[in-house]
This record gives structure tokens, sequence and C-alpha cells, in this order.
């Protein structure tokens, strides 16, 4: 199945350089996407909190400066 996408997308790179730019953008993006949301779902089975904020850092860091 992968080798079919790679034959097609060899055969698009010859004949159509438009769309076979618009394919590989759409190609990366997807996978952009499936691998982060593969991470935020280790992040999320081991709970890693990420992004976790606390008010009282915002107020410690006010007084350092």
């Amino acid at each position: 199945m992968i080798m079919d996408f790679f034959n097609w997308s060899a055969y698009l790179a010859k004949n159509n350089p438009v769309a076979y730019g618009v394919t590989v953008m759409l190609t990366m993006a997807g996978l952009g996407v499936a691998i982060a949301l593969a991470v935020d779902g280790i992040f999320r089975l081991f709970g890693i909190h990420l992004g976790y904020y606390k008010k009282e850092f915002e107020d410690e860091l006010s007084r350092k400066s």
C-alpha cells in the first residue's frame, strides 16, 4: 500500500509538479498531526502534564524582576 503511494507520487512529480507540491504539504501536515496525537496519547498515559501552570509561579517571577 505504501509502495503504491510512492509510485503514484513519483508519477505525479514527473507529470504535475504543482499537484505533487500540494500532495507533499498535505502528507507532511497529516504525518505531523498523527505524530503529535500519538505523543499526546503517550504523555497522557504516563500522566505527564505539559503546560500545567500555577499562578504562584507568576508571582515568584514578578518578585525577582
